[in-house]
């Protein structure tokens, strides 16, 4: 072979490995051949991420090799079908973009059952449920021939106890628990009970102060100090010291503790104004439409919604602020609030509302109405009760959004349904197999 020939075949196995050596690094470093687009472009990233785990994930129908979580790496910027898939679930889908030198975020992914097994916890007639601020007990009430039993069943260890038996014809209503998660207050016939759900300690407002009250709150950080409202006017009762202080002498139509303030509505002669109560002093927040249907829904966070039930209007507050008054929303039979978020609907529509953002979300319009709509935890997937149906909506609504119909509902339990803190399981009141109880049902 002459020097001639030699050199040629040199220089070409040298442009080889250039060719080949500048492919690789390239390949390394994310680039790839687009060719519905007829270009070299980096590469992007999927990252999947479901509860349960160890879901199997496929793009474009093509099974991805490891389960969730996962990154899907080197993929070129396109549109991809994604589907999340686990034995006994229902699928999850969305077909979404990724871009060059990005990662596309799915991690907020729930895969909710496809088959529910109830489990009986207690057996009776239970009325009606409470459950607690710290998530991890609940109130029940089962009414008997000749009396009311009131139960607390606690979530951490399944276990629960009577703590109050009224030994009466009438019904026993649960009214609300105390912030601190201990209290809870009852009425009994007119009279109030304030009950303590560790030592079964009740107090008789009646007893305490001679006095029925239209409504009774707890005071927001102490517990041992109660609101009442008696003929429009305003007490203050110390149950420690036991002694009671009339607060506000006239014109009170309802309020709220908050933190340490009071809001409530007052009705002068010409107007129902909604005030601002702190330090023996009261500011007007906003002159109010004249009505006696008014509810207050504090959120856990800033915010108290107003919630006028006659004319369906919801007033946003925020007590703290220069400018506490943030706006309204039209149309609402009620709502749920979930930190500074809130859920609302009306006869035959759900939605999700931000009022940091003034940002709207329409989760279901129905034929049939609308029961009532809850939170799943976490606030990426919200419930609502159709009918005799429960279903679960994603709020993430790139490309769709999943909804899920999980199972019946019976009459009695429309409001005496929840979910617990970690998401897994709904607990409700209702008959299965004729046999009626608070039963609880795993969902995820």
């Amino acid at each position: 072979m002459n020097i001639r020939v030699t050199r040629i075949v040199y220089t070409f196995f040298i442009l080889i490995f250039l060719v080949f050596s500048t492919y690789l690094l390239f390949y390394a470093l994310g680039y790839r051949y687009n060719s519905s687009k007829n270009r070299i472009e980096k590469t992007g990233v999927l990252f999947v991420k479901s509860y349960p785990r160890n879901a199997e994930v496929y793009l474009n129908g093509k099974r991805h090799k490891n389960n969730t979580p996962t990154p899907v790496n080197r993929l070129l910027s396109n549109s991809y079908e994604i589907k999340v898939t686990k034995e006994g679930y229902s699928d999850w889908y969305k077909t979404l973009p990724v871009y060059p030198q990005t990662t596309t975020f799915v991690e907020d992914i729930t895969l909710f059952k496809n088959q529910f097994d109830f489990q009986k916890i207690l057996s009776g007639n239970f009325t009606s449920l409470l459950f607690s601020p710290y998530k991890d007990k609940v109130a029940l009430v089962e009414k008997r021939e000749k009396d009311n039993l009131l139960h607390i069943f606690r979530l951490s260890d399944n276990k629960s106890r009577v703590i109050y038996n009224n030994a009466g014809l009438n019904d026993l209503q649960l009214k609300s628990f105390c912030n601190s998660n201990d209290k809870i207050i009852a009425q009994y016939n007119k009279d109030h009970l304030i009950i303590d759900t560790e030592t079964d300690y009740t107090v008789s407002l009646l007893n305490l102060t001679g006095y029925t009250y239209e409504q009774v709150k707890c005071d927001y950080f102490n517990d041992n100090i109660i609101y009442a409202l008696k003929d429009n006017k305003l007490y203050k009762i110390d149950l420690m010291n036991k002694e009671s202080e009339l607060l506000l002498k006239e014109g009170v139509i309802d309020f709220q503790p908050w933190k340490t303030k009071l809001v409530y509505i007052y009705k002068d002669k010409e107007n129902y104004v909604l005030k601002n109560y702190f330090n023996d002093q009261a500011e007007d927040i906003l002159i109010l439409p004249t009505s006696k249907s008014y509810q207050f829904f504090p959120s856990p966070k800033e915010q108290i919604a107003l919630l006028n039930t006659e004319q369906q209007i919801c007033y946003i507050i925020d007590p703290n602020d220069d400018h506490p008054y943030k706006g309204y929303l039209k149309d609402i039979i009620e709502l749920r609030w979930y930190n500074d978020q809130l859920i609302y609907w009306n006869k035959f529509e759900i939605w999700v509302y931000f009022p940091l953002n003034d940002e709207y979300i329409l989760l279901e319009r129905s034929s049939t109405p609308i029961e009532q709509a809850f939170w799943h935890p976490g606030a990426v997937y919200a419930f609502g009760q159709t009918s005799d149906k429960l279903k679960v909506y994603e709020l993430d609504s790139r490309n769709r959004r999943n909804v899920y119909e999980l199972f019946s509902l019976t009459e009695n339990t429309e409001k005496n349904i929840f979910v617990n803190k970690k998401g897994d399981y709904t607990y409700l009141i209702t008959e299965i197999n004729n046999l009626p109880g608070f039963y609880k049902v795993k969902i995820q």
